[in-house]
């Protein structure tokens, strides 16, 4: 996965990776692939199942931020854990997804923390 990240087209639009589990080379290979602006024009991100969590979901977070703007309208995180972290309200926001319309959150576990502070005024872009 590391070397596919990489080789990732600069003009994709759609991304998934759905039901693949990242490890941390897989994580941190696919946060450089971001950084280095490959999923710049990607409208539909998929990261369901994907085993994201904790320091890997943190990685991939800064990653975003330190990408922003993403053009991202449709984002799905289904079956990933936010127990009692701030990663998903800190990435959720609307400097780094301005253009989220879509968020897919089915089968995640999220503490209350998180979910409160998404509809913050500040964090979310017009949802659909």
């Amino acid at each position: 996965a590391p070397v596919i990240f990489a080789a990732l087209p600069f003009s994709l639009e759609d991304f998934s990776i759905q039901g693949n589990p990242l490890g941390i080379a897989e994580t941190d290979a696919l946060a450089e692939a971001v950084k280095a602006g490959r999923l710049a024009s990607v409208r539909r991100l998929n990261l369901a199942r994907t085993d994201l969590h904790g320091a890997k979901m943190r990685s991939l977070c800064s990653a975003f931020e330190a990408a922003k703007p993403l053009r991202v309208e449709s984002l799905s995180l289904g079956g990933l854990d936010f127990p009692g972290e701030k990663t998903l309200s800190a990435v959720l926001h609307k400097r780094i997804f301005p253009f989220l319309r879509e968020l897919n959150l089915a089968q995640c576990t999220i503490s209350h923390y998180a979910l409160r502070n998404l509809f913050l005024p500040d964090s979310l872009a017009a949802l659909e």
